[in-house]
């Protein structure tokens, strides 16, 4: 009896130990996100080699950049986010550059299935701010 208690016991520690791990954000250096990035995008759009290594050193200079502007704690808020959705339109135009008509077209369909898979699965209830329509961010991002 008492070896199926400890069993139980065990069972049940361990369990918890593993949910408590897998909530946790992992912090990633630049180099994985980018790596990360890259070989999503690499995976959907078919990028070539020359494009690969391209896409990596711009996902890796937005990494940091990103990581450097985060680090920022004297900006209010909307300054940070400001600063950020520039960011991400410049890395956006520099992308784009590298890519065909095609895997363009591709990428920005990825893009917009990826904000509304973020949106639905980060959905405020009642009375909280309103999320901003995924398309009309990525519509704006465009310009």
């Amino acid at each position: 009896m008492k070896k199926i208690t400890l069993l139980i016991l065990a069972l049940t520690v361990s369990g918890f130990a593993f949910s408590q791990e897998r909530g946790r954000k992992r912090i990633s250096s630049p180099e994985d996100q980018a790596k990360r990035s890259t070989e999503i995008m690499t995976k959907q759009l078919d990028l070539t080699a020359e494009q690969k290594e391209k896409v990596y050193a711009l996902n890796l200079d937005r990494a940091k950049e990103t990581q450097a502007k985060m680090a920022e704690q004297r900006d209010d808020l909307k300054k940070r986010t400001e600063k950020m959705r520039e960011a991400r339109k410049m890395h956006n135009e520099k992308v784009k550059s590298v890519l065909t008509a095609e895997q363009k077209e591709k990428w920005e369909e990825a893009q917009i299935k990826y904000s509304e898979q973020r949106r639905n699965r980060f959905k405020r209830g009642a009375g909280m701010r309103q999320k901003q329509d995924s398309t009309k961010r990525i519509q704006q991002d465009k310009r």
